[in-house]
């Protein structure tokens, strides 16, 4: 009976500790912008990035771009978030990060996905959609850390952890 009082406590307070919706701010998004992209490879396919420090932004770019327009040297007080469609046969896809809500360890990421209407009038062209935000480190809790990136039904696209210092 003990054992489950304990438990039925733990799990209450691990339930009521309060969601926190975290601000972020756009920092590049679009539809191609430079981006060398293999089929099968990481950005080729949905996919999404946590950059916390220069070097690692700076080895996915000498990977993946021209480093043109791609500036970024603020990771003192940010964290880079970055969510790619994947390569796409036309115009009218998109990828927007709309919501971040963090739980104790738990951060999750809500990922708005577009695909063209049926009819509609779209480059004939591939894109590669994607998203890159910067979320101030302080925003977030310390640690490791667990970013789940959901579609808005809820889907769960991908996980990353990572830890936040």
């Amino acid at each position: 009976m003990l054992g489950i009082l304990v438990i039925a406590s733990i799990t209450m307070c691990v339930d009521t500790e309060p969601e926190q919706h975290i601000r972020f701010d756009t920092v590049w998004n679009g539809e191609y912008d430079f981006w060398a992209v293999e089929e099968d490879g990481d950005i080729g396919n949905e996919s999404f990035f946590i950059f916390t420090d220069e070097n690692e932004w700076i080895s996915f770019l000498d990977k993946y771009s021209d480093r043109r327009g791609f500036v970024f040297d603020d990771f003192e007080d940010f964290f880079l978030i970055a969510a790619f469609q994947g390569l796409k046969p036309t115009g009218g896809y998109g990828i927007q990060i709309s919501e971040i809500v963090q739980k104790g360890g738990i951060v999750k990421i809500k990922v708005d996905l577009k695909e063209p209407r049926p009819g509609e009038r779209v480059e004939e062209a591939e894109t590669l959609p994607y998203h890159i935000i910067k979320v101030e480190k302080g925003r977030i809790k310390k640690g490791e850390i667990t970013f789940v990136f959901l579609d808005v039904d809820g889907k769960e696209l991908g996980i990353i952890e990572k830890i936040i210092s």
